[in-house]
């Protein structure tokens, strides 16, 4: 009887430790997602965009009206940077722009935004993950 409750005990041990989530083992997987809008009368208003992509380097875009671009998988003290300014352009349009982040496979969640409604002025946001 006592050698059977023994293994009844390691073998609850054994299934415990098994059980264990290891963090290491299966570390959470970031993505980030960098949207840009602009609001305007005219229908092609050039802006230009830089972010920080998935290896912490600075890359730049020219695009117009609307863009967006998903980088990833990153680690979660990354810090995503996000920066858009008027191309030439001769007119009023708000410019903005929002930092998305999305956790193991779940829903984008925004986290940063910036908007501006002054030409000369870029918009420029960032945000560190911190779940």
């Amino acid at each position: 009887m006592k050698k059977i409750f023994v293994l009844a005990v390691l073998a609850l041990g054994i299934f415990s430790f098994s059980c264990e989530k290891c963090e290491e083992c299966d570390p959470d997987e970031y993505y980030i997602k960098y949207a840009v809008g602009v609001q305007s009368n005219a229908s092609w208003v050039p802006i230009d965009i830089e972010i920080i992509n998935e290896y912490g380097d600075k890359v730049s875009y020219s695009d117009t009206d609307t863009w967006n671009i998903t980088v990833g998988s990153v680690e979660d003290d990354f810090t995503a940077s996000l920066s858009i300014e008027l191309g030439q352009f001769a007119g009023d349009a708000t410019l903005t722009a929002n930092i998305q982040v999305s956790k193991n496979d779940g829903p984008f969640v925004v986290k940063a935004s910036g908007e501006s409604a002054d030409e000369n002025e870029p918009v420029q946001i960032e945000y560190t993950i911190d779940f």
